[in-house]
């Protein structure tokens, strides 16, 4: 396949998604910079929403910087919510309740990821907004975790298929009853039936790639080269390997290029992933407040999605 051509059927794909927004609406995008959320962001600038920018954190944040450069830069309004510890432990029952109520198992990482959003569907409806543009379904769709990186071809792509599935079910079900307490709705560009299903037949090694471009040569992917690439990244995933290796992978790839051909700069394109509970400061506070609150009891969280 031409890289190209596949970057303009992605570009049609989210435009065509991004057509379906009613034009009335206000709109805000929950906005962390990171690729995901900044290519939404993108195109609702350059397809004429003027969203405003809301990006929430604590003092643990690695995302304020990030998002107020990139706010500047694209030239759109940016509110910024600071969450501290009394902030959370107030908003935590009620966050748990929801999550229940929704039939969400109330783990740490969960009540961690719905606080965001719960907190900051209230400031935007003060603002006005009455519609959320969310970068939900980028990880799933294009292979944004660490732990794709073990897998061999046919279970990658199995494992993405099923992660996608589940995300209708968790993901989505718990952001949309967090800002829905607000009235806010939200809308999932990614997750339009047509782009998922063009996304999910592309080639794994568009998705996940070295990030030695020269390792694949110039011009096509060669299987002696995919073999080798992924026989490394199993044996990288294993702690077999050296940091250092030409095969260190660059996850999101194809993605990454889309958001470099539509203007984004390399500090946002080239921005490692970070996960959202992590990269905000949020659970480090809910693990620090269940810690030294005894009255706290939630379920243990699965076991962390490395970033």
């Amino acid at each position: 396949m031409d890289t190209q051509n596949i970057l303009n059927r992605l570009d049609t794909l989210l435009l065509n998604s991004f057509a379906k927004i009613p034009p009335h609406q206000k709109l805000g995008v929950l906005f962390s910079a990171g690729v995901d959320s900044s290519t939404i962001a993108k195109y609702a600038k350059d397809v004429g929403l003027n969203p405003l920018l809301f990006t929430f954190g604590t003092d643990f944040s690695k995302d304020k910087d990030f998002a107020q450069r990139l706010a500047q830069d694209l030239q759109l309004p940016f509110h910024y919510l600071h969450l501290n510890k009394e902030t959370i432990e107030v908003a935590l029952p009620k966050v748990k309740q929801l999550l229940i109520s929704a039939r969400i198992d109330p783990n740490i990482m969960q009540v961690s990821l719905s606080l965001g959003f719960y907190l900051i569907a209230r400031e935007a409806k003060k603002l006005g907004v009455d519609l959320f543009l969310s970068g939900q379904g980028s990880d799933e769709l294009f292979g944004g975790y660490n732990k794709y990186l073990g897998l061999k071809n046919y279970d990658l792509r199995l494992k993405m298929k099923n992660d996608t599935d589940n995300l209708f079910k968790v993901d989505v079900v718990r952001d949309q009853t967090m800002t829905k307490q607000s009235g806010i709705d939200i809308y999932f560009p990614y997750l339009d039936r047509k782009f998922i299903d063009y996304v999910q037949n592309l080639p794994v090694e568009l998705k996940i790639r070295p990030s030695s471009p020269s390792f694949w040569g110039a011009k096509r992917l060669q299987n002696q080269n995919k073999d080798r690439f992924w026989t490394q990244l199993r044996k990288n995933y294993a702690g077999q390997a050296s940091q250092n290796d030409e095969s260190t992978a660059v996850r999101k790839y194809i993605l990454r290029e889309l958001a470099k051909q539509k203007g984004l700069p390399d500090y946002i394109f080239n921005r490692p992933k970070n996960a959202l509970q992590y990269s905000s400061g949020i659970q480090k506070i809910v693990e620090n407040v269940v810690r030294t609150d005894p009255t706290c009891k939630y379920s243990a969280s699965p076991a962390p999605e490395p970033a």
